[in-house]
């Protein structure tokens, strides 16, 4: 077992994370990338068949699992200027995509999403949990996963969150079904569902099949009760104190920035050692041109007069 630790790390990005507070330089995360660890973090790059202590500068490929321990977390930077995302204990984490189309998923647990920049429309940013999809659009909030239930609870902004069940169907009829099953939490605002209400409406909806009247009649009926699923934020106290530590976290790397920018760069030389080994080629000394002496000059000639009179 691992002693719990603490390491920061950070790479520059221009990018906006906490209300005040910029920052210029090279754009030098392209990649999901670990940036912070704090006690029993642990990656697989081949969807959980090995593991292996997570590092920081670590990126995260559409294939890897991220797993934390108890009393652990990390914290996994947004390409660009996108923001991050903090994998509380005891979760089971992966992410995918790019910037444009980014997916993540909750398997377990819990994670804190601070998606500091507005997405553009054509762009989307989704989490699944055992239980929901949330369709994010800049914004903050905790996604959770356990055996029953599944959700969010949203800080900042909004979140729209979709039933996570299999619908089958026509390309018709799954579009109508997510907009049945779709509801918009706000601040402050939380949405959960349980594995049981889900598993019961897939078997009603596959019952249904050949009976249009009975599917939309379902459809309906969810449709009229989405709104019963918004509920205040519950365990407020403990969600402000995560939010409360990430941001304390995050201001701790703000000022390190240009420390551990050194120690990338140094992790750098180190994998690449010819690149800072190259001696610069000094140029030869101008060869310095021999000045010519003036010539002497001439005493003044003594005129006839003068010698005559000597």
């Amino acid at each position: 077992m691992r002693k719990p630790a603490l390491i920061y790390a950070c790479l520059v990005i221009p990018a906006l994370f906490m209300a005040g507070t910029a920052f210029t330089g090279d754009n030098l995360i392209t990649n999901y990338t670990v940036e912070m660890i704090s006690g029993d973090v642990d990656i697989s790059h081949n969807s959980g068949t090995n593991w292996d202590a997570a590092g920081v500068y670590m990126e995260i490929g559409p294939d890897d699992l991220v797993r934390t321990g108890a009393s652990s977390y990390c914290e996994i930077t947004l390409p660009g200027d996108g923001g991050s995302i903090r994998v509380i204990e005891k979760s089971l984490f992966s992410i995918s995509g790019g910037a444009k189309a980014a997916k993540a998923k909750v398997a377990s647990g819990r994670a804190l999403f601070d998606i500091t920049r507005k997405l553009n429309p054509d762009e989307t940013f989704q989490v699944e949990t055992g239980t929901a999809v949330l369709a994010v659009r800049g914004t903050e909030f905790l996604a959770e996963s356990d055996p029953d239930t599944g959700g969010c609870s949203v800080i900042h902004g909004q979140v729209a969150v979709t039933r996570n069940i299999n619908t089958d169907g026509d390309e018709n009829f799954r579009k109508e079904a997510n907009q049945s099953f779709t509801i918009v939490a706000g601040e402050n605002q939380q949405v959960e569902y349980t594995r049981a209400e889900n598993r019961d409406l897939e078997t009603r909806i596959r019952n249904s099949r050949g009976n249009p009247d009975e599917l939309h009649r379902i459809l309906e009926e969810e449709r009229n009760t989405q709104h019963t699923r918004l509920h205040p934020v519950r365990n407020r106290e403990m969600i402000d104190s995560i939010v409360k530590k990430h941001q304390e976290d995050r201001s701790t790397i703000f000022s390190r920035r240009p420390m551990l920018r050194q120690r990338r760069d140094s992790m750098t030389q180190k994998r690449n050692p010819e690149s800072g080994n190259k001696q610069i080629k000094q140029s030869k000394p101008a060869k310095q041109v021999k000045q010519k002496k003036p010539p002497a000059r001439k005493a003044p000639a003594k005129n006839k007069k003068d010698k005559r009179e000597s």
